[in-house]
């Protein structure tokens, strides 16, 4: 796995590359969390952890969707997550407030994660 992310997937030196496990390999190349569906016209949010795969909800803008994605992944664990995902919950200064907490779809990730 290349430690500075997409920037540097051509950088092979070994400085760049990291060991890690097949399933954390594909989530580094994976999608950025959500797909617009035109039928509804609303992106449809998923995150996969630990043998798991969970729809987190249907949002009307990209912006919610990549939100409620970061925000969820926030909860799974930064050591469960790609170093895109990480920078992408970094640049996006994204935060779990308590509010989030009410959400069905956060409840049943952390029952999953129990």
């Amino acid at each position: 796995d290349h430690i500075h992310g997409k920037s540097s997937r051509n950088d092979n030196r070994k400085s760049n590359l990291r060991v890690v496990s097949q399933k954390i390999n594909v989530i580094n190349k994976s999608h950025k969390g959500y797909t617009y569906d035109v039928k509804t016209n609303k992106y449809h949010t998923r995150i996969s952890f630990d043998n798991n795969r969970v729809f987190i909800g249907s949002y009307r803008t990209e912006n919610e969707a990549n939100e409620m994605y970061l925000k969820c992944c926030l909860l799974v664990g930064l050591d469960k997550i790609s170093e895109d995902v990480r920078n992408r919950i970094k640049e996006n200064n994204i935060v779990l407030t308590d509010k989030d907490f009410d959400n069905k779809y956060v409840k049943k990730i952390i029952k999953l994660l129990q």
